[in-house]
């Protein structure tokens, strides 16, 4: 007597999905008086409606994805009850395959790439077996239109991006090259309308040069826009003491080298402009230790706009080489802010690369200093590792000097009517060289002004210095003297023929 009972009720067991009102009735049964109690009204609900676990593609996708929706139960209605839109698209039918709880949606037509895909999951047509409807706020009760509306918003990447991070660069060519290769037309790009990085593909079921045109069009557009994770990472004041930035763990050597190409023209001629230019070569230096085979890579050069112009790359097909080896070469100059980038594949039979090259990079000296530049390179092996590399460049065009004076022999010779004459200036000083005929009558001065330490050279034109008749044919002799602070300290002689 004057006891508190308690007591549990499975109720989801005698109302399994059922949202009723109930009573409890309390009735003793160890003194029989016909008396019982009646509790207050209360409201069980044990009907749930079904909720998304999972969806694909999550945030982005490529586009033409299959659109993946699993359930936690068998539903109903996905058919009529799922709209698919995309924004520069409009609104896309789908077929659909389902698998118990799992549907797979197939738009059509594909998407676009770089757009906004929104999929709405109408709550009131997804019902399960027991028509419940879809519990899209997963608050354990179904309420319908439109609190339990779910929408899934994702974005179509860029045409290329095969590693679905928004860029397209050299992973993407790495990844390019297999879609290539293996002809995987359901990773096809082109032919395509548009402009990147918002493109319609329309398949034709080839992996072709159409694929590639694609492909270069978006990479193009990254690396306008600054994608390119090598470049936004190589600077001339992140580098260590040593100039050594860092180097892959997988292999301790540097793989792929700027190899430096002498001044070319290094002769300034006499009453001319004289535009000195130097190249590089991006080059590979695999010892025989090396073992990978290496099938892409980047090379990133920074290099100082004050002291280099940029000319031209001129491509060289590392893989072409290769017996069955096919180079794809793609090539980016800033020449603003003195940067290149270099991407190249073999989309052809792989091979061995020991010591070819990539490219030759040209350029106009604009200033004769030493300064500093920087290079960085990923490559990729058929290993599955990939080699990578940052370090600083010096970069020097200061003119080599001559240890010496010299006066070099004419050329063409015998000539008619044009001869060049070569000369070395080792120090600053008064050179004359003059040109005198077989009895050692002088016809011109060709050279009469101070020099500083470099490579020279004139032109004679056949002609005398007086009254700019051209002389006639025979042997003719050019003498160059050097003076130094008021005495001479050379003087050389050599001999010439003019032929008519």
């Amino acid at each position: 007597y004057g006891d508190t009972l308690g007591v549990i009720w499975l109720s989801d067991f005698d109302l399994p999905n059922q949202d009723v009102w109930v009573y409890f009735k309390i009735t003793p049964f160890d003194r029989d008086t016909g008396k019982y109690a009646i509790s207050g009204k209360f409201n069980v609900d044990n009907q749930t409606g079904p909720i998304v676990l999972s969806t694909f593609p999550v945030n982005i996708g490529f586009y033409n994805d299959t659109i993946k929706l699993k359930f936690d139960r068998k539903v109903y209605g996905v058919e009529t009850g799922v709209k698919i839109y995309g924004s520069l698209t409009g609104e896309h039918r789908f077929n659909m395959l389902s698998f118990d709880s799992v549907f797979y949606l197939i738009p059509s037509p594909h998407f676009a790439s770089a757009e906004t895909v929104i999929v709405k999951i109408v709550a009131d047509s997804i019902k399960d077996s027991n028509g419940n409807s879809l519990d899209g706020d997963k608050d354990g009760d179904p309420k319908g239109s439109p609190v339990d509306d779910v929408t899934l918003t994702f974005v179509s990447t860029i045409l290329g991006d095969y590693d679905l991070n928004r860029k397209v660069n050299i992973e993407d060519l790495a990844l390019f090259r297999d879609v290539w290769v293996n002809a995987r037309t359901s990773k096809e790009i082109g032919p395509a309308t548009g402009k990147p990085p918002q493109m319609i593909v329309q398949p034709d079921g080839k992996v072709d040069f159409e694929d590639l045109m694609v492909f270069v069009m978006n990479w193009n557009w990254t690396v306008k826009t600054g994608g390119f994770k090598l470049a936004s990472k190589i600077s001339f004041d992140n580098a260590d003491s040593n100039g050594l930035i860092s180097i892959s763990k997988a292999y301790k050597e540097q793989l792929l080298v700027l190899d430096r190409i002498e001044l070319s023209n290094k002769y300034s001629r006499i009453g001319e402009l004289n535009d000195k230019y130097i190249s590089y070569d991006v080059k590979f230096s695999l010892t025989n230790e090396f073992s990978d085979t290496i099938y892409a890579g980047e090379f990133v050069f920074k290099y100082d706009p004050e002291i280099l112009q940029f000319v031209e790359i001129k491509e060289k097909d590392v893989f072409g080489k290769l017996d069955g080896g096919k180079t794809i070469f793609l090539s980016y100059v800033d020449s603003v802010n003195g940067l290149i980038i270099i991407d190249f594949a073999n989309f052809g039979s792989l091979g061995m690369l020991r010591n070819e090259i990539v490219a030759k990079i040209d350029f106009r000296v604009l200033k004769e200093s030493k300064g500093n530049g920087a290079i960085a390179y990923e490559l990729f092996g058929i290993s599955g590792n990939t080699y990578e590399f940052y370090g600083e460049v010096e970069l020097n065009t200061i003119p080599e000097v001559p240890k010496e004076f010299a006066l070099l022999q004419n050329y063409p010779n015998p000539f008619n009517p044009n001869t060049v004459i070569r000369y070395h200036v080792p120090r600053y000083s008064r050179v004359i060289i003059k040109v005198y005929d077989i009895i050692g009558r002088e016809v011109t001065v060709l050279v009469d002004d101070y020099f500083k330490p470099g490579y020279y050279e004139v032109v004679w034109n056949s002609r005398r210095k007086n009254d700019n008749v051209e002389v006639s044919s025979g042997v003719y002799f050019y003498v160059m003297e050097a003076i130094e602070e008021g005495r001479g300290t050379f003087r050389e002689v050599k001999k010439m023929m003019l032929i008519k």
